[in-house]
This record gives structure tokens, sequence and C-alpha cells, in this order.
């Protein structure tokens, strides 16, 4: 199979879609521009830029970090856990939690970084100093 589409490949062809089936972001994937560059989306690349940065620590930490309410930041799960779970970055069986919150935004912390220095939060941009 893997010398067929080898072959497929070097003659200029297009991999046919029943013998070879798409892996990773297919178009059903939410993207994280998408989730993040609208209404609740722009308060969750807020959290997800403040823990990326390495600023937040905690639920107080965070919401200064990223300039919300306290009870915003409390509600951290609320904003970024759909975005995970649909993206299938962590099982609907198991509970979301903020670890998990704060461990996806670790994982994703290049991306999210970028977002926010592309995107108007230049105070989220760059990791904390001592990081």
């Amino acid at each position: 199979m893997l010398c067929r589409a080898i072959r497929l490949a070097a003659d200029g062809d297009v991999l046919p879609a029943s013998e070879f089936p798409r892996a990773g972001n297919g178009p059903e994937i939410p993207r994280i521009h998408k989730y993040f560059s609208k209404g609740k989306g722009r308060t969750a690349a807020r959290l997800a830029g403040a823990i990326a940065s390495g600023r937040a620590v905690n639920h107080e930490t965070l919401a200064s970090a990223a300039a919300v309410a306290g009870a915003t930041a409390a509600r951290l799960v609320d904003y970024l856990g759909p975005l995970i779970e649909r993206r299938g970055e962590h099982s609907r069986g198991l509970r979301m939690t903020p670890e998990v919150v704060y461990r996806w935004c670790g994982e994703h912390e290049r991306y999210i970084l970028s977002w926010c220095r592309r995107n108007g939060l230049p105070d989220l941009a760059q990791r904390a100093l001592g990081r």
C-alpha cells in the first residue's frame, strides 16, 4: 500500500480517499483560531494566553493575568473545555477539570502565544520572565 501511495504521489496523482482515508486534523476538527476569533472564544483566548505565558497558576492569578473577572476565571473549564473535547484531545468519558485545561494550554503554548501576538493580545503574547 505504501509503495502504491509513493508511486501515485511521484506521478503527481491524488491519493484516492477510498484507499487512503485522511488522518489528523480533518475538516470536522474545530480550529483553535476559529474558536478564539469570536464571542466567548475571545475570552477563552485571553484565559489560554495567560496560562500559556506562565502568568497563571490558579483562578486568582488567572483572573489578574487575563484581565477578566474572578468568576470568569473560575469558569475556565466552561470556556475551553468544549473546544478541547470537540478537538478529541480529552475523552468525553473523563471529567474535564482545570488541570486538564492547564495541561492543554501548555501543550499548545507556542500556537496560543503566536495567536495572541497576531490577534491583538500583546500583553499575553510573551512568556513570563523567569520561565
